[in-house]
Parts: C-alpha cells; sequence; structure tokens
C-alpha cells in the first residue's frame, strides 16, 4: 500500500512520467505511485475512457480494501457523464461535475458523501493513471474525508499519498485482507467462516510492519490449514 514506486519499461514510460526506461521491466522509485492503488492496471479499471471515475475507484476501495461494499445503485440511477460546465458555462473539473451529478439529491447523497470521498483522493491521475495537477484550468482538489460505511474509522487526506498510508495503517484494512486471503487460501471452504481461525490470523498479523508475506505464512503454518483434512468427491 505504500511501497513509492513501479517497474517500469519503455511502453509505460509515458504513463508513469519516466525517462531512461529500457525494454525491460526495472524497478523506478517514484514519489507520486504509493503501492497498489497507484498503478494504472487499479486506475485505468476504475475510470471511463476518457475520465477518471472517483465513484468506480471509491467503490473499488470500499469492496477490495474495506470490505465494506455500499448497496447496488437503484434503477433509475442515471450513467450519464459529470457535467463539464456548470448553469453559466465555467468549465467544471472531473470532481465538481461528479458532486453536481451525485450530490444533488438526497437519495445519491445518502451514499456517494461515503463513496466519492476516496476516489476524489485518486483525483491526481487521469483516465489511464497518468499524474496530473491541473483540472479545467485550476488546481486539482484530491482532498477527502469519510468514514466509510461501517464508521470504524475516519480517513482525512489530502492526496493519494496521505490516503494509501491511512489505508495501510487501518485495523478494518487489515481484517479485509485477512477474510479474502482465507478464503482465497481455503476455496472458501469450511475454514473461510471458522471465526477463530480468521482470529487467530489477524493476530499473527497484528504488527502494523506485517506485510502479505507474513500473512500467507500465518495461514499456511497454522495447525487447522496445515493439517486439515481434504475430502474428494468420488463419483460411482
Amino acid at each position: 500500500m505504500t511501497t513509492r514506486g513501479a517497474f517500469v519499461d519503455s511502453n509505460l514510460a509515458p504513463v508513469f512520467g519516466v525517462d531512461g526506461a529500457t525494454s525491460e521491466l526495472t524497478w523506478f522509485p517514484l514519489d507520486d505511485r504509493p503501492g497498489l492503488l497507484a498503478q494504472p492496471a487499479i486506475l485505468a479499471g476504475q475510470a471511463h475512457g476518457t475520465y477518471p471515475s472517483p465513484v468506480l475507484r471509491g467503490v473499488f476501495i470500499l469492496n477490495e480494501l474495506l470490505c465494506d461494499p455500499p448497496a447496488p445503485p437503484p434503477p433509475e440511477a442515471g450513467m450519464d457523464p459529470p457535467p463539464e460546465t456548470d448553469a453559466d458555462g465555467n468549465a467544471l473539473s472531473n470532481r465538481d461535475g461528479y458532486e453536481v451529478l451525485t450530490m444533488a439529491e438526497a437519495g445519491c447523497a445518502a451514499c456517494h458523501q461515503a463513496i466519492n470521498p476516496f476516489g476524489y483522493g485518486l483525483e491526481n491521475y487521469d483516465a489511464i493513471g497518468r499524474w496530473q495537477n491541473a483540472d479545467a484550468g485550476g488546481p486539482i482538489d484530491a482532498s477527502g474525508e469519510t468514514s466509510g460505511f461501517r464508521g470504524d474509522q475516519t480517513y482525512v487526506f489530502d492526496g493519494p499519498v496521505e490516503l494509501a498510508e491511512q489505508l495501510a495503517e487501518s485495523a478494518q484494512v487489515r481484517r479485509c485482507m485477512v477474510s479474502k486471503w482465507v478464503r482465497y487460501a481455503s476455496g472458501s471452504g469450511p475454514l473461510a467462516e471458522d471465526d477463530c481461525f480468521i482470529e487467530d490470523v489477524e493476530l499473527a498479523v497484528a504488527n502494523p510492519e506485517a506485510g502479505l508475506r507474513d500473512l500467507v505464512i500465518a495461514i499456511a503454518l497454522h495447525p487447522k490449514y496445515s493439517q486439515a483434512e481434504v475430502s474428494q468427491e468420488v463419483t460411482p
């Protein structure tokens, strides 16, 4: 979540804004690329063709990092792009356009006030993940404040680095990662629903310095996992 940099080759160099890349993937330290959230594959996947979507990016964080998914949008929810100008013809930034599009009605705002801020923290990245400082002739506002839906922790940040750092320190993110990796490792078997097993793994990686490597080891070496019986269906 917080490692600053990326593996870049000459094809990716224009996206990352680096010089000296070759045909081989090479590690470049980059201050504006904090971990997973700042990778173009993630950013472009949560965007539309020509503009980033703070809604899709916010939902990604809620779903995949916080295990706190929003309710599905109502059937009548529109899929219109954000307006590019206001009623007086003044240019609107992508963020301002999404504020108009999603926050004008109370029914929409009820969910989007929790969703949008996470995405606003990534507004410095365009639709394919390139860094940008300005939008609609003005500086980008990448600040946000939200507690998601469960409200275990309030996140207040300005830009992707602060957002990534706060998510990396979040107990809710840690719990979410443990549950997802346990489900994956167990093939969604009984261990995925074993609260004691999940709690043991959580305790094993409770140290803030613990990473994914420690999480995988904690799962693999737990007696319930390493000594689990494998059942196999036999077709008569």
